[in-house]
């Protein structure tokens, strides 16, 4: 489990990493795989820490793509 987890986080060599860290106020980039609950464009699974999360609230993409 804990290397899947690991292997859901952006790449440290993406373009841009560094800032949206810095921009968020986050120090790691894992950090930004817990905030984002995990979620990832390449598949469906995602973490919810209470239970009280929908996917309709934190899905990356907006309703008229997921129409196409």
């Amino acid at each position: 489990m804990r290397s899947w987890w690991e292997d859901r986080s952006i790449p440290a060599s993406r373009m841009g990493l560094d800032e949206v860290l810095v921009k968020m106020g986050i120090s790691q980039k894992n950090e930004l795989l817990v905030k984002s609950f995990g979620l990832s464009l390449s598949d469906q699974y995602w973490i919810n820490p209470d239970g009280k999360l929908t996917w309709d609230k934190v899905n990356f993409l907006p309703m008229s793509f997921r129409k196409m």
